[in-house]
């Protein structure tokens, strides 16, 4: 969608020869650079089908949401799984991971090439289950410490108020990435 709504052919622009493409012979193959001009200019208005306006007010809208794009990452998704995090085979030690027809249960990979009557009986878990039981134990730990939800508010307050503050380490080596990056471009 990005890349028709950055088509410059809706305001009569067809113009060619954005790109200029640099040889690195070293490496053997070639970099594509963007230009200030095309090299051959023409506009055609009788292909124009949006405004001026309207069409710099979706690039202003593109450039505002850059890097927000795509379909999330694999690695969020298992993340999000509370129980990959807590539950281990005691005999293997390593995590349960997702088997089982539609991913239900939680298993060791180490344990399910074993003889069936050596596997550890916490070798295959429920997931749907499992995360009932753990999620009605916390809220049942939650309701008996009366002071456990001021002390999160607490504690989110201050994470918060400390991601939002600046960490010079890390602003010096973006800074020095930046610069890195801007030399790299040139060459």
């Amino acid at each position: 969608m990005k890349y028709l709504l950055q088509n410059r052919r809706y305001i009569g622009d067809v113009s060619y020869g954005w790109r200029e493409t640099l040889w690195q012979s070293k490496a053997d193959y070639g970099r594509q650079f963007m230009k200030d001009k095309p090299t051959h200019e023409q506009w055609d208005e009788t292909l124009r089908i949006v405004s001026d306006e309207q069409f710099y007010a979706a690039q202003e809208l593109i450039a505002k949401r850059a890097g927000r794009g795509g379909r999330p990452s694999h690695k969020h998704a298992q993340a999000a799984d509370v129980l990959a995090e807590i539950f281990w085979c005691p005999k293997h030690r390593r995590r349960l991971s997702v088997c089982g027809a539609s991913g239900k249960h939680l298993g060791c990979p180490a344990c399910r090439v074993e003889d069936p009557k050596e596997r550890c009986l916490f070798s295959i878990v429920n997931r749907n289950l499992a995360r009932r039981i753990l999620f009605t134990h916390l809220a049942d730990q939650v309701r008996r410490d009366e002071g456990i939800v001021d002390q999160a508010i607490a504690r989110a307050i201050e994470l918060s108020e400390q991601e939002q503050r600046p960490d010079p380490k890390r602003v010096g080596e973006l800074e020095k990435e930046l610069k890195r990056l801007g030399t790299r471009s040139r060459s």
